[in-house]
């Protein structure tokens, strides 16, 4: 009977380690030539948008000006003295607005609001009595009136903290340009009486500011309703020079100093 010897069959410790190498250089080999994915293609690195949130404001209220300014006018050479005293100092009219901006957000409590927003109230009157005469014994009394139209483009700022995570308390600060517009200016002067001056329209773009409180509130995750109050300063408005039958009348109506208190309530989305 023929004996086998060591060579003719592998030892059992050999077969078990050589299987396992076999196996190790099969599973590198496939490592390496399926290499994740992850590990090879350039992680796209998205900017960070969270301080972008735009959002879009309606505003509407109330706005109240000072419209009336008592003034005595006259002309070189002229005895005739003209006094304009207004029936009512103020006046108020509707306002509309709209505001378009990004929210920023400064931490968990904070957040700075900066747009541009355009406002506009319906057309102010300045009405009162014009007296105009030589002297006491002479002079006539009549009525006068003359409307002022307002807009106002601001580059605003609205400063708001969270309260109970609904409720936002702000302070806001605009700053910008007011276009007047000062026209239609009537009397009640009968022109077969006796002369008086007729100023022309006028228009006059002014540095304005505004400064306003208020509080607004989430109704849901993308509107919020606010109510607030603005102070607003819009620079001078007064009418054109005039004419005195065929004379030019250098004076004019002039407000200094135009300025509005609104009271406004506001409808914003915010996306």
């Amino acid at each position: 009977m023929h004996k086998r010897t060591k060579t003719d069959c592998f030892l059992p410790s050999f077969s078990i380690r050589s299987f396992f190498i076999i196996c190790s250089s099969v599973m590198m080999t496939a490592n390496v030539g399926y290499a994740d994915p992850a590990a090879i293609t350039p992680q796209s690195n998205p900017r960070n948008l969270s301080w972008f949130h735009p959002f879009f404001t309606f505003s509407g209220g109330v706005a109240v000006a000072k419209t009336g300014h008592a003034q005595t006018l006259n002309m070189d050479g002229d005895f005739t003295t003209y006094q304009y005293t207004p029936q009512h100092t103020h006046s108020n009219r509707m306002l509309w607005g709209g505001t378009i901006g990004t929210e920023v957000p400064v931490n968990s409590q904070w957040a700075l609001q900066l747009g541009i927003s355009y406002y506009r109230p319906n057309n102010f009157s300045s009405s009162g009595i014009l007296i105009q005469g030589v002297d006491e014994q002479s002079a006539d009394e009549f009525t006068y009136n003359y409307k002022i139209k307002s807009s106002q483009l601001f580059f605003e700022g609205k400063l708001l903290h969270s309260v109970e995570k609904i409720f936002h308390p702000y302070v806001s600060l605009g700053l910008g340009a007011a276009f007047n517009n000062t026209s239609n200016y009537q009397t009640s002067v009968p022109p077969f009486l006796t002369f008086t001056p007729e100023f022309e329209d006028h228009k006059t773009t002014n540095f304005a500011y505004s400064l306003g409180v208020g509080i607004d509130m989430d109704l849901c995750k993308n509107w919020r309703l606010g109510v607030g109050y603005r102070y607003v300063g819009l620079g001078e408005a007064n009418l054109d020079e005039g004419m005195l039958d065929v004379i030019p009348f250098t004076s004019t109506l002039t407000l200094p100093h135009l300025y509005m208190q609104e009271g406004i309530v506001q409808i914003s989305y915010l996306i």
